[in-house]
C-alpha cells in the first residue's frame, strides 16, 4: 500500500530572516500583512449546537487540510465480525471485502496502468464522539469515523473470471456490507434471450428450462430521457449480502421477422453483492468509514445528518456504476407478456459483467 500526502499551503511566511534563524517579533502591521493556512484543522460540536440530533453527545474533529494520494491493496477488510451485530446476521461481519483495491479510475481492461495511479482524499479527518463530553466522570467513546471532504478513485473487489456466471465457483468480492450506497448506474446494457413456448427461463437465467430454446435474442438499456438515461438507487442496511434495485426502467429491443421492435419495461434485479466488483468515486462528498456502540448519526459538509446502525459502517454517499454489459439474460413468454402489460420483470442474481482493476505489474491479478 502506497500513501502519499500532497500539502496545499499558500503563501505561508515564516518570518525567518535569510541570514538569522533566530525569531524576531512582528508589529501589528506586519502581522496584518502575514498570510497562511494551518495544516491541521480542529473542530468542535458541542451537544447544545444548534442541528445535534443526539442526546448528548459532543463531536471532535482533527482534519488535515491538504490531499493524501493512495494506492492500496488490502487481501482481505473485515471489520466487525461476531459481536452484537450477531443478532441481525450471524457468522458474517459487518464489513467483509477480500481482494480490495483502491486507485484512481481507468478502465478495468487497462494492464500495468493502475499501479501508477492514485485515489485522492482532499481534507481527510478523524472525529470522535463523546457522551457527556463536559462530564469527567461519565464520559465515554460512542463512535470514532475517518472520511474525506471529497473522494476520487475507484473501489474494486474480488475476481469475476466467467461475466457470464452469477454462480461459478471462482468468483467473490463482497461478503458482507454496512453501511449506505447511493448508486448512480448508467451506461448499462443487458443481452436478452426469449424462450419459447410454454418455457421458462433457468433458475440463474442463464438459459431456458428444459424443453424450451431460445426464440429471440436481443438486448436491453435503461431508459429515463429525465435523467438522461441514469437510473439512481439509495441502499443502506447492516451485514447486506445482496441488494435488489426496483424498477428500472428499460427499453428492449428485439428482432421480430427481421424487424426491431421495441419494448418498455420495468425490471427489478436482485444483485448479490459478491457479483458487484466496481463502483467509482467521481468527487464524491462526505465518504466515510465509522465505527458506534449504538445507532449515530454524523454531521455532513452540507450540515445535513446522516444516521448510521451500530457496529462498522461505510457511508458512500455517490457512486457510478456505468460501462456494464450483463450476463445474457433469459425470459420466457408469459414473463414477457406481463412486463409488456405492466407488470414489473424481476430478474436475478445475476452477474453485472464488471472485471475488478488490474492493480498489479505483469501477470499477478492481486498482489
Amino acid at each position: 500500500m502506497t500513501i502519499k500526502i500532497r500539502l496545499r499551503l499558500v503563501g505561508v511566511i515564516l518570518g525567518l530572516s535569510i541570514n538569522s534563524h533566530a525569531m524576531t517579533s512582528l508589529s501589528d502591521d506586519d502581522l496584518r500583512q502575514t498570510h497562511g493556512q494551518a495544516l491541521w484543522q480542529l473542530q468542535y460540536l458541542a451537544p447544545t449546537d444548534a442541528g445535534n440530533p443526539n442526546n448528548n453527545i459532543g463531536f471532535y474533529r482533527v482534519g488535515l487540510n491538504a490531499e493524501m494520494a493512495i494506492n492500496a491493496n488490502i487481501k482481505r477488510l473485515r471489520l466487525g465480525c461476531g459481536g452484537v451485530n450477531n443478532a441481525i446476521n450471524s457468522g458474517l461481519c459487518d464489513i467483509d471485502f477480500e481482494n480490495f483495491r483502491l486507485t484512481g479510475i481507468v478502465p478495468s481492461s487497462a494492464v500495468d496502468v493502475a499501479p501508477s495511479t492514485d485515489a485522492i482524499l482532499t481534507n481527510p479527518f478523524f472525529e470522535v464522539a463523546i457522551r457527556n463530553p463536559n462530564q469527567a466522570s461519565t464520559r465515554e467513546v460512542v463512535g470514532l469515523r475517518f472520511g474525506a471532504q471529497n473522494v476520487l478513485g475507484a473501489f474494486t473487489i474480488g475476481e469475476n473470471p466467467d461475466t457470464n456466471r452469477p454462480d461459478e465457483t471462482g468468483e467473490f468480492g463482497i461478503h458482507s456490507f454496512s453501511g449506505r450506497l447511493n448508486a448512480d448506474i448508467y451506461d448499462v446494457t443487458v443481452p436478452l434471450g426469449l424462450c419459447s413456448g410454454l418455457g421458462f427461463a433457468n433458475s440463474t437465467r442463464t438459459g431456458c428450462s428444459f424443453g424450451s430454446f431460445e426464440l429471440l435474442s436481443g438486448s436491453a438499456t435503461i431508459n429515463n430521457p429525465s435523467t438522461n438515461n441514469h437510473y439512481y438507487t439509495s441502499k443502506s442496511g447492516t451485514r447486506l449480502t445482496e441488494i435488489t434495485a426496483e424498477g428500472i426502467p428499460l427499453r428492449a429491443v428485439l428482432p421480430v421477422l427481421g424487424l426491431p421492435i421495441t419494448i418498455n419495461i420495468n425490471a427489478n434485479l436482485v444483485l448479490a453483492l459478491k457479483n458487484l466488483h466496481r463502483f467509482d468515486l467521481v468527487n464524491t462528498p462526505d465518504f466515510f468509514l465509522s465505527v458506534q456502540k449504538e445507532n449515530l448519526s454524523w454531521r455532513m459538509s452540507d450540515q445535513s445528518w446522516t444516521n448510521v446502525n451500530r457496529g462498522w459502517w461505510m457511508e458512500v454517499p455517490k457512486a457510478e456504476i456505468s460501462g456494464i454489459t450483463a450476463q445474457k439474460t433469459y425470459v420466457g413468454q408469459f414473463e414477457a407478456i406481463g412486463a409488456i402489460i405492466g407488470f414489473d420483470l424481476t430478474a436475478g442474481p445475476v452477474d453485472v459483467g464488471q472485471r475488478p482493476i488490474d492493480n498489479c505489474y505483469g501477470s499477478l491479478t492481486f498482489c
